[in-house]
């Protein structure tokens, strides 16, 4: 029966190699020990110097003296693992010269990996999707930034932390397609992040201008200051409407790009009007839709009961 009944064969490995090297037993000796055959512990003796770089002990100066020899046997590699079994090179792998290729592309064009699966076969180069895609994977090259917009912007003031009403507003912009041929509808929405006292504004069209109206009108409603306010980097949150609401000593600070987490509560915001008030666009008129708003505006300040706060917005502001 075999001395060492180990379940893994990589400890095996190592503990017969460190009682030829450490222990100097002789190869027969360790073979009997395991149970295993002379020529099998040669095969792991030359993979293990294969490892370590074939590492030469002798000292030149002193031929007699071998100083250090225990320590730096210690201090190699001793796990020598199991080969597998399957073939090394798949018999249709890609050729090295096409594999380049595809990278370079990827890293010339920073598109997604259709569009340089497009490219390579406009150039005639006999390549498949999924061979692409997998070489981006296996290169690791698929977080490669493909936008031209910075994440942050320049300047960008950090996010401040909210202990107070005002500290911190969310503005977005829902739109509203008329599938009946009519004109599209756009609601400019506001939210405190504190209290989550909320206001809209529904227009035909939105601009810089319209959006700062919309946040200054929410300033007025709610009777506070705001300090600053987080969009995200929509065309309608641009120079203009950081020049308006800096005359009102108000900031502006972008989120990430493509980053809409960034603006979770507005966001949340959105879905709860969709859900709960406007539902499928029905071809409305503007009207129709400002009465239905301010009407659920109202409820949702002054009677809606918020999960977090567990209270309604207002009685979170009165109670600052």
């Amino acid at each position: 029966m075999a001395y060492c009944i180990a379940k893994s064969i990589e400890i095996q490995r190592s503990k017969a190699l460190k009682e030829i090297f450490l222990e100097g037993r002789s190869v027969a000796q360790v073979a009997r020990r395991f149970g295993r055959n002379r020529s099998t512990l040669y095969r792991w003796i030359k993979r293990w110097r294969e490892i370590n770089n074939y590492p030469d002990f002798r000292n030149y100066g002193r031929p007699n003296r071998v100083p250090g020899k225990k320590f730096r046997l210690e201090s190699l590699k001793w796990c020598i693992l199991t080969r597998s079994s399957a073939p090394r090179i798949h018999p249709n792998a890609l050729d090295e010269k096409l594999v380049a290729y595809i990278i370079k592309t990827k890293l010339e064009l920073k598109r997604s990996n259709f569009i340089v699966w497009l490219t390579l076969q406009n150039e005639n180069v006999e390549v498949s999707f999924s061979s692409v895609r997998r070489i981006v994977r296996r290169y690791k090259l698929q977080n490669i930034r493909l936008y031209g917009k910075k994440y942050w912007a320049k300047n960008n003031p950090r996010r401040p932390t909210v202990n107070a009403p005002g500290e911190l507003m969310e503005v977005d912009t829902v739109f509203l397609m008329n599938h009946f041929g009519g004109q599209n509808l756009y609601i400019t929405n506001v939210i405190d992040i504190y209290t989550r006292m909320t206001h809209s504004r529904v227009d035909y069209a939105y601009n810089q201008t319209s959006t700062a109206q919309t946040v200054l009108e929410a300033q007025k409603m709610f009777n506070f200051k705001f300090k600053m306010v987080q969009c995200d980097n929509g065309r309608e949150f641009g120079e203009r409407i950081k020049m308006l609401l800096d005359k009102n000593d108000i900031q502006i600070r972008h989120t990430r790009v493509r980053r809409p987490n960034d603006n979770a509560h507005i966001e949340r915001f959105n879905r709860t009007m969709r859900d709960e008030l406007i539902g499928p666009y029905t071809g409305r008129d503007l009207k129709e839709i400002s009465k239905s708003i301010r009407e659920y505006l109202v409820y949702y300040n002054y009677a809606r009961i918020h999960t977090t706060l567990r209270m309604t917005p207002i009685q979170m502001l009165q109670s600052c």
